[in-house]
């Protein structure tokens, strides 16, 4: 069953509310931050997301990641289909599952059209983490 943007927003609304995090703070972020659902899909994008064209309820992969991390195979899966595919597709790096199997905090660095981004998945309830990633290029 597909998530209205309603629903969506409800979702994020909940989870901004139960862990008594402001959006103020995330917009006042200077980088991308989002939350994103179990399902890879985006429930939360602040100020500095939606500059960079990241849409709420779509998935994580496709407006935030602008495809630049799924394989090939899966680009011309979402292409063909012409709709948001079932689950399965994910950056070739994503821990998401990771962090919110284990409830920890994973940060990774990877390469990404010649950037080097500092990535965390930070687990913020069973079905859902803050994603962010942090230019480290110069450093």
């Amino acid at each position: 069953m597909k998530k209205t943007i309603i629903n969506v927003k409800r979702e994020a609304e909940s989870i901004l509310t139960k862990k008594k995090l402001s959006e103020n703070l995330f917009n006042i972020l200077l980088f991308s931050a989002v939350i994103i659902n179990k399902e890879r899909i985006l429930i939360f994008a602040n100020k500095e997301a939606e500059k960079n064209e990241v849409v709420v309820g779509t998935h994580c992969w496709d407006t935030f990641g602008k495809q630049l991390s799924i394989t090939e195979n899966d680009k011309k899966k979402f292409k063909e289909s012409n709709e948001i595919p079932v689950k399965g597709i994910k950056c070739t790096f994503c821990m998401a599952d990771k962090a919110i199997e284990t409830q920890t905090p994973i940060k990774k660095n990877v390469k990404i059209s010649g950037q080097l981004l500092e990535i965390h998945w930070i687990p913020i309830t069973e079905n859902s983490f803050l994603h962010y990633g942090i230019n480290i290029t110069e450093k």
